[in-house]
């Protein structure tokens, strides 16, 4: 059974019908000297940056599902079950994204492991840029204040009760 043999990182042996997936690639040429496809090592980055992304997601949910089931409510409008029923189902979306991206890791598809990189870290992109952007906001307000304090202390004094009227 030559050339059916489909032998993964662990050399698992299992047995498919067809070319081994590391010898061709889509194209069907593939580098010799390695025996994969041109580009496999940026494919197999991008696959580990975006399964990162997934857990610390899915870490996340976890705790925020464990949070939410020993929180009291805090408003009527609310039942308690609520908040564990919304992430269980972000929960079930996640690892259905998570199936999306082992298929998309499978077929080596750059496009598509890219994709849900962006989509797994970009929660965590936009709670990491809040913190920055408000520091920035304090800076330039404090600045700001510092130049009107600065020119305030520069400008002579106007003599107290003497009013300006403006010149008709």
């Amino acid at each position: 059974m030559r050339g059916t043999e489909l032998r993964g990182p662990g050399n698992s042996g299992i047995l498919f019908p067809g070319a081994p997936l590391w010898r061709q690639g889509r194209s069907g040429h593939h580098d010799k000297a390695e025996g994969r496809p041109p580009g496999a090592d940026g494919v197999k980055i991008a696959v580990i940056i975006a399964w990162a992304g997934w857990g610390v997601l899915l870490a996340s949910l976890l705790v925020g599902l464990v949070i939410a089931s020993f929180e009291r409510p805090h408003s009527p409008e609310v039942s308690p079950g609520m908040g564990p029923l919304v992430i269980g189902i972000l929960l079930v979306v996640l690892l259905s994204a998570g199936g999306l991206l082992y298929w998309f890791a499978q077929k080596r598809s750059m496009t598509g492991v890219i994709v849900m990189a962006v989509l797994f870290w970009w929660p965590g992109l936009l709670m990491a840029a809040r913190p920055v952007v408000l520091a920035f906001n304090d800076w330039r307000w404090a600045r700001e204040d510092a130049r009107e304090a600065a020119a305030q202390a520069a400008a002579p004094a106007s003599p107290v009760g003497e009013e300006t009227t403006p010149d008709d």
